[in-house]
């Protein structure tokens, strides 16, 4: 929401009152007065700033709304200093290079200490401003957090823009949304929940009967979940057509499966995206970022797990590529114990395991080789490296003795495994055992609502 929306800003009162409290006591500090509104990404930051400064008392509703991008420009007094400037999506500095980052800090500092300065920062930023002392000094002093609404806070929310649009929301509609609102987020996920409201709600309104917001128009678009799905395929389509088979790649290496084969949701590091695709990452990210099907910073998830199911072409893919999904996690899962086990040579892939991981990766296309998991520290691209480039042994640096014959047999030359097993090795065998029972038992089509042809593997394209 923006400035425009003001006559629109509900459920955030005490918020509201909570920031000019705290931009009312910094006009006097000394030092730096700059004041720091956080909470999760979809909590509804931006809409305080917009909408909700718009509405406060004439002193704090027409800041200098800056980018981060054109933080440089407050760096010119020619025309004399704003009285009050704000900066929505401030986390965007740390993405800069050390150079721009440092400069655009400073400038930040210096109008500081001449004029208030109210920086919406994401919360998982906040180990990366602890590094910058008078960000440090503001997140300790002087933030405001934009927490998870109240039941009574989303009713409002529902009701009052229906209202003053003279409209009518059917009783027990609002109870309606709320509750399945919960049912479609976490506990703790809530205070990013907002995205998903104003999907549903916007929805409804368009699709009303005259003025009336109905039980049955919500039913039969579907609830939440069918917002989500139509939002995500709007952004689909806003994709180049170029950059598609690569955001079907991305997309499903932010899932991973949990208990009896349910998709969920990754986290994934940003740098990690951007090393896996490289030149297109960023681009499609901010897309659904956009969308508000993506949370994007410092890492990437989808805002919740109804995305993976709600939206039809996502959820095909996810079938099509389950196995292949499976195995990949479970390669991550593996190549972490091989570490943890200071790279035991005894856990490296034999028999049936390598034979399945050899006919994997010789199925993988190159996007099927990006989505493959690169961690921090690269383990799991080495022992991918492992199954098909064998001359190195991994066993802590040792070299290996080569075999002339094909990338399989090499890999066959490792020596058996023999005499009592580490605690790790044992901890793999448990987890070979876990692997074989569940791909035997996985059937990803009731999940997502598409049953997978037999023998069918489509590429990640």
């Amino acid at each position: 929401m923006t400035a425009d929306d003001a006559d629109l800003f509900f459920g955030r009162g005490a918020t509201l009152t909570a920031l000019t409290a705290q931009l009312d006591r910094v006009v006097d500090a000394g030092g730096p007065r700059v004041v720091i509104v956080t909470g999760v990404s979809g909590s509804g930051k931006s809409s305080v700033l917009g909408a909700g400064l718009a509405g406060a008392s004439d002193r704090w509703s027409r800041p200098e709304r800056i980018a981060v991008a054109d933080i440089g420009r407050l760096r010119s007094t020619a025309d004399g200093r704003p009285e009050f400037v704000v900066v929505d999506q401030f986390e965007e500095v740390f993405a800069l290079d050390a150079a721009d980052r440092e400069d655009r800090l400073s400038v930040v500092e210096e109008v500081s200490r001449e004029v208030p300065v109210l920086l919406a920062i994401r919360a998982d930023f906040f180990d990366a401003c602890l590094d910058v002392p008078f960000l440090a000094h503001a997140w300790q002093e002087r933030a405001v957090i934009v927490g998870e609404m109240t039941d009574e806070q989303l009713g409002e929310v529902i009701r009052e823009p229906i209202r003053l649009a003279g409209g009518r929301i059917d009783s027990g509609l609002a109870e309606l949304l709320i509750r399945d609102l919960h049912e479609a987020t976490l506990g703790d996920e809530r205070a990013g929940r907002l995205p998903l409201l104003a999907h549903t709600l916007e929805r409804l309104w368009a699709n009303r009967t005259g003025s009336t917001v109905s039980v049955e128009t919500y039913n039969r678009l579907g609830g939440i979940a069918s917002a989500i799905a139509d939002t995500a395929e709007a952004a689909w389509n806003t994709l180049d057509a170029d950059d598609q088979d690569t955001a079907r790649a991305l997309l499903l290496s932010l899932v991973q499966f949990g208990p009896r084969g349910v998709p969920m949701r990754a986290v994934v590091d940003m740098d990690d995206l951007r090393r896996r695709f490289p030149g297109r990452a960023e681009r499609i990210v901010d897309c659904f970022a956009d969308a508000r099907l993506l949370t994007a910073g410092q890492t990437v998830t989808f805002i919740h797990d109804a995305v993976l199911t709600s939206w039809p072409r996502l959820s095909r893919s996810i079938a099509e590529d389950a196995d292949t999904l499976q195995w990949r996690q479970q390669l991550a899962v593996d190549a972490q114990a091989w570490n943890d086990a200071e790279r035991n040579s005894e856990l490296l892939y034999s028999g049936g395991r390598l034979e399945h991981a050899l006919d994997n990766l010789n199925e993988l296309g190159e996007l099927r080789r990006h989505v493959l998991p690169v961690g921090g520290t690269g383990v799991p691209r080495r022992l991918g490296e492992a199954a098909t480039e064998p001359s190195r042994n991994v066993d802590r640096g040792r070299s290996a003795r080569r075999d002339p014959g094909s990338g399989r047999r090499r890999l066959r030359c490792h020596r058996q495994q023999t005499g009592r097993r580490s605690r790790a090795a044992a901890k793999q065998r448990r987890a070979d055992r876990t692997h074989v029972e569940h791909r035997r038992s996985h059937r990803v089509g009731p999940v997502v609502g598409v049953q997978t042809p037999p023998g069918r593997r489509a590429p990640l394209r």
